[in-house]
């Protein structure tokens, strides 16, 4: 696999390259969908899960200047390139803060929020989302590193966030359990899971798997504005 990064005039084209077995052209959107994966046929979780490209995807179209391509041929290998605006030390950071969510757009900055995420592509692909957007967060991959972890909190976040199901057989509702008894407050609670059996919770936000960028922002602000009562 190469890496590599060209430059023009007003852009960087950032490339990715590998020699492997390639994809035929048939199967290059489909690769795009959600839990995809082609080589994968035993659903093997040790190879993932077939969210990175659906998730990198769905970050692109929300960050202007920002293009995704892929190009591959049978029995060569395949090519992933991000094109992104050049940007300059000292430049301002893109504009705006913002979520346009289907009430006409929220600010989420300064937002803090508690992450509970035990796959690291998805935890390091929302953590980008975060930080895009001023999204303040302690982020976690198990419940024993929570639970190691909330001692040194010096506020209450804002809300929590959390896959369902985690190592060790925990899941989400250990995850709010220990949260709110550590700090002794009821917590806006989303939950991101791909069980599709999880259908509904009278006190959960259930956003399930693969979340866009736009949604999961738009929930952080419509849930953070309420908390609920002791």
């Amino acid at each position: 696999m190469v890496v590599s990064a060209v430059t023009f005039a007003n852009r960087v084209r950032v490339d990715v390259v590998d020699n492997g077995i390639g994809i035929e052209r048939a199967q290059w959107e489909q690769i795009f969908q959600p839990f995809v994966q082609l080589a994968n046929v035993e659903r093997s979780r040790a190879k993932g899960v077939g969210l990175g490209l659906s998730i990198v995807q769905a970050s692109i179209a929300l960050l202007a200047g920002h293009r995704l391509d892929m190009t591959s041929l049978e029995g060569r290998g395949t090519r992933f390139s991000i094109e992104l605006p050049l940007a300059f030390a000292g430049a301002a950071l893109a504009q705006g803060r913002t979520a346009d969510g289907p009430d006409g757009g929220q600010r989420v900055a300064g937002t803090y929020v508690l992450y509970v995420e035990d796959d690291p592509l998805v935890r390091r692909s929302t953590e980008a989302i975060f930080d895009a957007y001023g999204v303040l967060y302690d982020a976690f991959d198990s419940l024993a590193a929570l639970e190691a972890g909330l001692p040194s909190f010096e506020m209450t976040p804002d809300l929590i966030i959390t896959d369902y199901r985690l190592p060790n057989d925990r899941t989400a509702d250990h995850v709010v359990a220990l949260a709110h008894a550590a700090l002794g407050e009821q917590i806006p609670v989303i939950v991101m899971t791909g069980e599709v059996e999880l259908e509904d919770h009278p006190q959960w936000r259930i956003l399930h798997k693969p979340v866009t960028p736009l949604a999961l922002l738009a929930e952080i602000a419509r849930m953070a504005q309420v908390r609920p009562e002791d």
